[in-house]
């Protein structure tokens, strides 16, 4: 091949080229592709943290993200050349099959756009910029609220629509397959506790809690969120209707919800032995 700086030659044409056959390269792992168009001491500002420098830092997140995303492809969409440096925007899809910078697979499909910019030197790309938007994975594979989703907010309202008895607004907040369980030791006692998983047994399970209990304090206390999970802790006193016996103690709800906000996971602990005698009368 002629030099790159021969008149015969259109600089423009040639970084297209390369960069074709780069992200071609990251489609198939074709690993030799990258060295022969990457410098080995490539200067990547957008580089994942843990990852090698230069062009063998390049080759282990090719191989790295190709494990996570066994059918994954990047496509160019656009691409344009300025002087000594070519900027590029490229579409992704892929679905997790693996492990990816310790998020175990989760078989969900991710779709990205991503704009990054290559300075070459000769015909080698020397220098990088550019970074893989990992909030956004880490909401379409549901790990991560979508943005203007408050979990806490969410559960903050649940609770008031509880109080004032308004069942419907729960229920509508709730994934069609939501996973609503209770504490089984006392299910037999407590009409309330057991399995309610699915949209439309949730209704059932408020009506035996309405029927069972007679509340005079129902205070959530503490709201500790991580991701697309919460854990409330409350104070909670009531009265069982059967027995005429006042409960009160301290409670924990376990939440779960998908990236649209959903509940797709409920948990109840709290002091059965206490819950139990209260029954019993």
């Amino acid at each position: 091949m002629p030099a790159i700086n021969t008149p015969e030659i259109n600089k423009s044409e040639v970084y297209k080229r390369i960069n074709s056959e780069i992200t071609e390269a990251l489609n198939t792992g074709k690993l030799d592709v990258l060295s022969r168009h990457i410098s080995p001491n490539l200067v990547d500002h957008g580089m994942p943290p843990g990852m090698p420098g230069g062009i063998e830092g390049v080759k282990a997140f090719t191989t790295m993200w190709r494990a996570a995303f066994p059918d994954g492809r990047w496509t160019i969409q656009d691409t344009m050349v300025d002087g000594d440096r070519l900027s590029c925007r490229t579409s992704f899809t892929g679905t997790q099959k693996g492990s990816l910078m310790g998020i175990p697979p989760t078989n969900k499909r991710v779709n990205l756009e991503m704009n990054d910019w290559t300075r070459f030197q000769g015909d080698k790309c020397v220098e990088h910029w550019g970074s893989i938007d990992m909030a956004s994975i880490q909401q379409q594979l549901g790990l991560l609220p979508a943005p203007g989703v408050n979990h806490t907010q969410t559960v903050q309202r649940l609770y008031g629509c509880f109080q004032r008895g308004d069942v419907a607004s729960i229920v509508a907040q709730c994934a069609e397959n939501v996973d609503w369980r209770n504490d089984r030791v006392a299910s037999s006692e407590c009409p309330w506790n057991g399995n309610y998983s699915g949209r439309k047994n949730l209704p059932g399970f408020f009506k035996a809690v309405a029927d069972s209990l007679e509340f005079s304090l129902f205070e959530p206390r503490t709201f500790i969120e991580q991701g697309n999970h919460l854990c409330v802790e409350l104070s909670i006193e009531s009265t069982i209707r059967k027995t005429g016996k006042t409960i009160k103690n301290d409670a924990l709800h376990l939440w779960s919800f998908d990236a649209k906000g959903l509940v797709t996971r409920y948990r109840h602990f709290n002091d059965t032995a206490a819950e139990l005698n209260a029954y019993r009368g």
